[in-house]
Order: C-alpha cells, then structure tokens, then sequence
C-alpha cells in the first residue's frame, strides 16, 4: 500500500508539474502569431509527452520503493 500512494503522489506532482508548463507554453502560443495546424499538432505531441513523462514518473517511483 505504500508503494501504490508513493506511485500516486509521484504521478500527481509530474502531472501538476507538466500542466503548469503546458498552461505556460499555451499562453506564449496564444500572445503570439501562430499557425493553427502547427499549434495544434504540437499540443497533441506536448499532452502526449506529459502523458508518458507522468507513467514514467510512476514507474521510476515503483523502481526506487522496491530497490530500498
């Protein structure tokens, strides 16, 4: 049971880290000039990416509970 809420504190602090910085890239998009395809195609790959680094947080925490 502690590994299962080391993994969840682990994913949420990735996952909240990650949207702050999405939030962040979204705003400097939206002041700017941009094109829309563009924009959107590098949404799609930055949620995909938060998407990855927030399970690669959990597994990293997995790793070092079981490796104590």
């Amino acid at each position: 049971m502690i590994a299962d809420q080391l993994i969840k504190e682990a994913r949420l602090a990735r996952l909240n880290t990650g949207l702050l910085n999405l939030a962040e890239w979204c705003k400097t998009r939206a002041e700017g000039q941009h094109d829309q395809y563009t924009t959107l195609t590098m949404l799609e790959k930055k949620a995909a990416d938060l998407k990855h680094r927030v399970d690669k947080a959990g597994w990293d925490a997995a790793k070092d509970y079981h490796a104590q």
